[in-house]
């Protein structure tokens, strides 16, 4: 392999009893990846497809007995600051012990646990943990969760394995923090209040994470306020009404879902339901919204190419009618 040529990949002790068919081989070394050049993929050709671009390092134990016609091997891993990429995701600083019951095929001894530094799809999640299992049926994730706005995501799969093309997960949304979350995506003048939390089916599709409409609501009710300068630029009466109603927004109700590509453009659909106690004596309004854009650019930048005033011009026809015998403050 002119790639790695030159490279130590192990020390081995190995020993053959003829007379009994019986063998050993012992094994261990210290691996740097280099991505293009020292990889998982390139020494174990079953991970080709799954594991690509690695940096960072890996120590390894491995053993092999051969007895009796059969071959059984298994093997310990200790990785440092690994990075890779693998079904729709860049992960970086993945950190932790690996043990393998078998290494052809590579399966491993029950549950493992990770502890990984980033990962990016779509959506940038820091200082999360990652419970796998690799059987019979392939790769499986058990339990990855992040922190993530004073809450947790949690991506289990939902399929019988992960390959590079294909898989099928849930991500579960718990007690997310909206006052936390905004400040994430910084929308000059937002603000909100409350929790939220709900289920996203994913699905990988060609190498590209594909969510599937889930559903995500408040657990309570809560306060959303809206006085950014784009609402001195109103167009319409019903718009104004609308942006004032946002002002000091008192939702009962507070729903949506997503869905699209979360490494390009998605649809957000959400529908409240409350009253902006100074607007009309409280008078009840229903709002739906429909928002499209890249949630990656969203959580980076704070900007996706819409903002809450559009958003209520595009689909303010006909939602709102205020009381026939109130005159508009």
């Amino acid at each position: 392999m002119p790639s790695i040529a030159g490279a130590r990949l192990a020390n081995v002790k190995a020993s053959y009893d003829v007379p009994a068919g019986r063998g050993q081989v012992r094994a261990n070394g210290d691996l740097a990846f280099t991505p293009g050049k020292l990889e998982l993929q390139t020494l174990l050709p079953s991970f080709k497809g799954m594991i690509a671009r690695m940096s960072g390092s890996l120590s390894y134990s491995a053993n092999a007995d051969l007895k009796d016609g059969s071959l059984a091997s298994s093997g310990v891993a200790k990785l440092n600051n690994l990075g890779f990429t693998a079904s729709a995701a860049t992960v970086e600083g993945v950190n932790g012990t690996v043990s393998l019951s078998s290494l052809l095929p590579p399966r491993t001894k029950g549950v493992q646990t990770l502890k990984v530094g980033m990962l990016q799809a779509g959506v940038p999640l820091e200082n999360g943990t990652v419970a796998f299992e690799m059987g019979r049926a392939g790769l499986r994730i058990v339990d990855a969760n992040w922190p993530f706005a004073e809450g947790r995501l949690v991506l289990v799969s939902s399929s019988a394995s992960v390959t590079a093309g294909n898989a099928e997960f849930l991500l579960s949304v718990n007690d997310v923090d909206l006052s936390a979350l905004i400040d994430m995506v910084e929308v000059p003048g937002l603000k909100a209040t409350g929790r939220i939390s709900g289920q996203v089916p994913i699905a990988i599709r060609n190498g590209d994470p594909i969510l599937l409409d889930g559903n995500i609501s408040a657990k309570d009710n809560g306060v959303i306020v809206y006085r950014g300068d784009a609402t001195e630029a109103v167009a319409t009466e019903q718009t104004k009404l609308l942006t004032d109603a946002l002002r000091n927004f008192h939702y009962t109700e507070l729903a949506g879902g997503l869905s699209g590509n979360a490494n390009g453009e998605l649809v957000l659909r959400l529908s409240l339901k409350g009253a902006n106690p100074d607007l009309y004596d409280g008078y009840p309004f229903a709002i739906n919204v429909k928002l499209e854009g890249s949630l990656a650019d969203l959580l980076r930048r704070g900007t996706v190419g819409f903002r809450p005033l559009e958003l209520i011009k595009e689909q303010s026809k006909g939602a709102v009618k205020p009381p026939a015998n109130k005159t508009e403050p």
